[in-house]
């Protein structure tokens, strides 16, 4: 069953927000303490806590030392306010994949803001394909726009066109790509702490013998991803394993397609291997969703049970799995949010700001039923 405790300081950060884009707090005013955000929601202090945290963490608030937290310049409306000022700002999109357009991607949110915003954007579509990419991007050279917001191919080939587009004074911005020695600005979740975070979880919960399933060392985020397992795994002191990292990629392909359809033989050979010798590992941390559910899949196809035999643990919390079973433990990526800070990091961009890189969004490990938790101990009540 999921915990709706992960969601409560959000839905107490987006009420507070809501009262500041509407205009009911406006700057300067004095926003609720702890203690009346715990009165009125009925949260503890921690909950309380960290909605207030968030909220200062995004530039709504600032908190004040024995005086309490108070509306910030930095709110939304103040961060976009130049969209406003100029009118229609015209935005080049260049995404990898066209499914990845589709109503619960963060590109339906970022379309939304953009609306919002006046923004006219303009959607370019490379397939992953490092020839499409260039043919956009020298189109764009020529074109009149005012920036591009792109994911990039993940071969980096194109970089210097990038950088072409810069040095004629059009923003870049990439998201959730950051590329090491190249100072193009990038906003990304924060992969490498999401995984820690889980391992650590995982750890905290009893278990000792985890592995990490991932589809290509080439893809920026599950290396980061990968980092984080490791140094949660470094800093508990517990051995890994070369059998329990599941690589689920083409091992001939040094770049993996996410939307290609992996054959399950590999895996489920890996996995029988492991069975024979009785060295499965206890928990898999999985890069995304998408591998969470092949695993669990796998798995089970070879007689174990998720998670009574091994528990399985994703990264997005995406709407298409919210169905599925056992419902699946992840981190959540809050969309909105992260179209929010694209708007306002173009904004600060066309404004001449320099932007450090990267910029990350933090994510909400949600507590669902392919983890298997160790059970409280009865209450002596119990047996009396």
């Amino acid at each position: 069953m999921e915990k709706k405790d992960n969601f409560l300081y959000a839905k107490i950060r987006d009420a507070l927000i809501a009262e500041i884009d509407s205009g009911r707090l406006k700057y300067g005013d004095r926003i609720p303490t702890e203690h009346e955000v715990m009165e009125k929601w009925n949260v503890s202090r921690i909950t309380a806590t960290h909605a207030l945290r968030a909220m200062a963490e995004a530039g709504y608030i600032t908190r004040v030392r024995h005086s309490g937290s108070f509306v910030s310049k930095r709110s939304e409306a103040d961060e976009t306010s130049f969209f406003a000022d100029r009118g229609t700002c015209h935005i080049a999109l260049i995404n990898s994949y066209i499914s990845a357009l589709g109503t619960s991607s963060i590109f339906s949110k970022l379309m939304q803001q953009a609306f919002d915003h006046q923004i006219l954007v303009s959607v370019f579509v490379s397939e992953n394909d490092a020839s499409r990419e260039r043919k956009i991007l020298e189109m764009l050279e020529n074109a009149s726009i005012d920036a591009v917001v792109s994911v990039p191919v993940n071969t980096f080939r194109n970089v210097d066109l990038y950088q072409r587009l810069r040095s004629k004074g059009i923003p870049v911005l990439f998201l959730d790509w950051h590329i090491p020695y190249y100072n193009i600005p990038c906003i990304t979740f924060a992969h490498e702490q999401a995984a820690h975070r889980m391992t650590t979880f995982l750890i905290e919960n009893g278990f000792t013998d985890i592995g990490f399933a991932f589809s290509s060392e080439y893809i920026t985020t599950e290396v980061a991803q990968m980092r984080g397992y490791i140094r949660a795994m470094d800093e508990a002191k517990l051995p890994m394993h070369e059998a329990h990292f599941f690589r689920l990629g083409r091992p001939e392909d040094p770049i993996c397609d996410y939307h290609y359809v992996y054959p399950d033989q590999p895996l489920r050979e890996q996995f029988l291997q492991l069975k024979e010798q009785s060295s499965l590992p206890q928990a898999i941390v999985c890069a995304n969703d998408g591998w969470a559910i092949h695993i669990i899949d796998v798995a089970e196809s070879v007689g174990l049970r998720v998670p009574q035999d091994l528990s399985v643990t994703g990264f997005e919390d995406s709407e298409e799995i919210r169905d599925t079973r056992p419902a699946l433990t992840t981190s959540h990526q809050d969309y909105t949010s992260f179209a929010k800070k694209v708007v306002t990091t173009l904004n600060r961009m066309l404004n001449g700001e320099q932007i450090e890189s990267p910029i990350l969004c933090d994510t909400e490990l949600i507590v669902r039923d392919s983890v298997l938790l160790p059970q409280p101990a009865p209450s002596p009540d119990a047996n009396a």
